[in-house]
């Protein structure tokens, strides 16, 4: 309703809203805010996070990369892109954007939780392979286990990231 909106304010009404799961009108609030500001790093971060949640996953992949060419720094679109890249089965792309992120913000604990995961394929084709992926992860959990901050880890922040073989318990 103010006269001069800025498109902060229509992309944080649009994240309320996908959080109430009314996808439909955080998209056209996505619309009206990409028009006021078409380079918007929060707004493609946002846009990317509708289409992660719509199962869309390779257009949410190309807003968070907009996203972090807008702001190179913003480790929440890093954050974002790992995710649904593995959720696309692209665990080599996840692992990149993860270790990219982790070199802007090192002590980030959220990054370092899917630092843990990200590297665990969906399926595991040999016995051998399995080892070494738990192996990894066995290292990965015990150094993640020292951090003193990792008691401020929200996992609802971080979706459910992991095999499903893990997630369905």
């Amino acid at each position: 309703a103010l006269p001069n909106p800025k498109e902060s304010y229509y992309c944080a009404y649009a994240d309320l809203l996908m959080d109430l799961d009314a996808y439909a009108e955080a998209q056209v609030l996505l619309e009206k805010a990409l028009q006021i500001n078409s380079t918007s790093s929060n707004c493609h971060n946002s846009l990317g996070r509708l289409k992660t949640l719509l199962g869309e996953y390779r257009l949410a992949i190309e807003s968070f990369m907009v996203a972090i060419t807008a702001d190179p720094l913003n480790t929440q679109a890093y954050k974002n892109a790992a995710i649904a890249c593995y959720r696309l089965g692209d665990a080599e792309g996840s692992q990149s954007l993860i270790k990219e992120a982790l070199n802007l913000d090192p002590t980030n604990i959220e990054l370092r939780w899917l630092d843990c995961f990200l590297p665990i394929p969906a399926a595991i084709n040999s016995r051998d392979a399995g080892l070494r992926v738990r192996e990894r992860f066995a290292k990965k959990l015990e150094r993640f286990s020292k951090l003193e901050n990792r008691h401020e880890l929200d996992v609802r922040s971080i979706g459910n990231v992991g095999p499903s073989y893990l997630l369905d318990t």
